[in-house]
């Protein structure tokens, strides 16, 4: 299969950047806390912060500058820029918040990606109804019943997942090398 033909989406949060952590470390300084990325064992964050209110818990989402403290996940953009380069079609599919997202992909997604435009991005709640080759997400909800070879970015918060995922990864590295492996195998 040519790569022009390979269509990647990628979801934004935990899988391009680095949301949960700085989320926690935010909530954390301001509330006084003491939370551990690995007690975020489900994407609920309210367990782990249940003296927060719901609003507490979002507050940061909706600051530019909580965006900008949000790193991008290592080596995603090297290797997200190396398949582009390549000729694979590439594109972000969030359910970000409709309040936030100028703010967040104006200090996140396109200062740490510039070679990314809007062009690029698909925001939706129901990524199942995406066409494209590949979805990589780190919400098991958002992979299960697409018609897509599933990637699973692994998180504490997928641990007790039960769904079977095609490939399970901890890094662009190991995306880049599948997507190699299966558009020479197609």
């Amino acid at each position: 299969m040519k790569p022009e033909e390979f269509v990647i989406c990628s979801d934004f949060d935990d899988v391009m950047n680095e949301l949960v952590p700085t989320w926690i470390n935010w909530l954390n300084s301001k509330h006084k806390t003491r939370v551990k990325y690995e007690d975020v064992v489900e994407w609920d964050l309210q367990k782990v912060f249940p003296s927060l209110s719901m609003d507490e818990i979002c507050e940061p989402l909706h600051l530019a500058d909580f965006w900008a403290r949000v790193p991008p996940k290592a080596e995603a953009a090297y290797y997200i820029n190396k398949l582009i380069d390549e000729g694979f079609a590439f594109y972000v599919v969030t359910s970000s918040f409709y309040r936030v997202v100028e703010s967040k992909f104006d200090s996140c997604l396109f200062r740490h990606f510039p070679f990314l435009t809007k062009r690029n991005v698909i925001i939706t709640y129901n990524k199942q109804m995406i066409k494209c080759n590949m979805m990589i997400d780190d919400g098991v909800f958002n992979l299960e019943g697409g018609d897509y070879i599933k990637v699973l970015m692994n998180t504490p918060h997928n641990q007790n997942s039960n769904m079977i995922e095609d490939f399970r990864v901890s890094s662009w590295k190991e995306i880049y090398s599948i997507v190699h492996q299966l558009t020479n195998m197609l």
